[in-house]
C-alpha cells in the first residue's frame, strides 16, 4: 500500500534544471531568425530594384527607338547633321547621355567637349569595362537591347541598337545613371516604407522573444518555489506517516504482544522522547480469567494502551501518555477479573532516570513482591 507522500514525492532528481542555457539558445535563435529576415529582405529589395530598372529600361528602349527612327527619316544627313540637329538637342548630362559610333569609331559622346575628347577612338575606350563591352557587342541591327552595366565606377541602365545609314554601320546608345532612378521620390518613399516595416517586424520579433523568455524564466522560478514547498510538505508528511506507523504498530487495541518484544517497545518510546507513561502489572489466577479480561478490555481501552503477555498468567500494560489517575480510571471500567494490580507512573518532569531504567526498576519490584 502506498503512503500519501508517494503521490507528491519530489526529490532533487525531479527538480527542474536551470533553463538559462535553453533561454540563451532561444535568444540566439531569435537573433538568427532576425538576421535571416534581414538577408531575405535585402534580397527582395534588390529584386524590387531590378524590377524598377527593368521597367525604366523598357521605357528607355522606346526612347532609343524613336531617335533611331528620327535619324532614318532623311537619308542624306552627315554625321555632323545628326549630332547638331538630333543628338545635340537632347538632354545630356553626367547622369544621362548619348553615344554614337560609326564603323568602330566614336563620333559622339555626351556633348561636344566629350566628343572632341573621344572622337575617332575605339568604342572600347569609352565602354572600358567588361559589362559595357558585353553590352556593346550584343547590339543588333534594328533591335533595341538594354543592360545594367558598370562604367567609370558608376552603374548605368544602358539601351542601344545597331542600324545602317548611308551605307555605314552605326551604334546608338543611351546611358542613364542608376541614381536618377533610385532618387525618384515615389521609389524612395516605397523603399523607406519597406525598410521601416522590416525594422518594426524585426524589432517586434526580438522584443516578443525576449518578453517570452523573461516570462518563462519567471514561471520557472515560481515552479521551483512551489517545488521546494512541496518537498518541505513531503518531509513533514513523511514524519507524520512514520509517527502514524509507530502509533499503529504500538496502539492496536486488539493486539496482545509477547513479552519478548516489550523491551523493544520501551526502547522505541525512549527514542521518541515520550514524557509520560504508566506501567501496570496485572496478575490473574489462570489463563481463563486473563482472556476474559482481554476480551472485555478490547472495547474499553484505546489504541494508546498496549498489552503484553507477562509471566505465566499475567499481563503487563503500558498506558502511553496517560497519568496514573487516568490509567486507574480506564482500568476501573473493566470487570475485575484480576486478583492484583501494581502501578508505576513515569514522568520526565519528575523522574531523573530514563524510561528504560524506570521500567527495569518496576520489573524488579514486581518480581520481589
Amino acid at each position: 500500500m502506498k503512503n500519501q507522500s508517494d503521490y507528491t514525492n519530489i526529490t532533487e532528481k525531479d527538480e527542474i534544471p536551470d533553463k538559462r542555457k535553453k533561454y540563451i539558445a532561444m535568444l540566439l535563435i531569435a537573433w538568427s531568425a532576425a538576421i535571416i529576415i534581414v538577408l531575405f529582405g535585402s534580397y527582395f529589395l534588390k529584386q524590387y530594384e531590378k524590377s524598377i530598372f527593368s521597367i525604366y529600361a523598357n521605357q528607355q528602349d522606346g526612347y532609343v527607338k524613336i531617335i533611331n527612327k528620327q535619324i532614318n527619316l532623311q537619308s542624306d544627313r552627315s554625321n555632323y547633321d545628326i549630332i547638331q540637329n538630333i543628338l545635340g538637342t537632347l538632354d545630356n548630362s553626367d547622369k544621362t547621355y548619348w553615344t554614337m559610333e560609326e564603323d568602330q569609331s566614336v563620333v559622339y559622346v555626351k556633348n561636344v567637349l566629350e566628343t572632341n575628347k573621344y572622337k575617332g577612338v575605339s568604342p572600347a575606350t569609352v565602354f572600358n569595362t567588361a559589362s559595357a563591352r558585353k553590352f556593346l557587342k550584343a547590339l543588333s541591327k534594328d533591335h533595341i537591347v538594354h543592360a545594367y552595366i558598370g562604367l567609370n565606377n558608376q552603374k548605368y541602365v544602358a539601351s542601344g541598337s545597331s542600324f545602317s545609314y548611308n551605307g555605314k554601320e552605326y551604334k546608338l546608345c543611351l546611358l542613364t545613371d542608376e541614381s536618377i532612378i533610385l532618387d525618384n521620390n515615389t521609389y524612395l518613399m516605397a523603399k523607406t516604407a519597406i525598410q521601416i516595416l522590416w525594422v518594426v517586424i524585426i524589432g517586434m520579433f526580438v522584443i516578443v522573444t525576449v518578453i517570452a523568455i523573461i516570462l518563462l524564466q519567471q514561471q520557472n522560478v515560481i515552479i521551483q518555489a512551489k517545488q521546494q514547498k512541496i518537498m518541505t510538505l513531503n518531509l513533514k508528511l513523511d514524519a507524520i506517516n512514520k509517527e502514524n506507523k509507530l502509533d499503529n504498530m504500538f496502539g492496536s487495541k486488539w493486539n496482545v504482544y509477547q513479552d519478548i518484544v516489550l523491551k523493544k517497545f520501551i526502547d522505541s518510546f525512549e527514542d521518541k522522547d515520550l514524557n509520560r507513561i504508566v506501567f501496570c502489572r496485572i496478575e490473574f489466577e489462570d489463563d481463563k480469567k486473563r482472556d476474559m479480561f482481554l476480551n472485555a478490555s478490547s472495547n474499553r481501552l484505546d489504541n494508546e494502551v498496549l498489552k503484553f503477555y507477562y509471566g505465566e498468567h499475567d499481563l503487563m500494560i503500558l498506558f502511553v501518555r496517560y497519568t496514573l489517575d487516568e490509567s486507574e480510571n480506564a482500568l476501573a471500567r473493566i470487570d475485575s477479573y484480576y486478583k492484583n494490580v501494581k502501578w508505576r507512573e513515569y514522568d520526565t518532569s519528575v523522574s531523573k532516570n530514563s524510561l528504560s531504567v524506570e521500567f527495569e526498576r518496576f520489573e524488579k519490584e514486581c518480581i520481589s513482591c
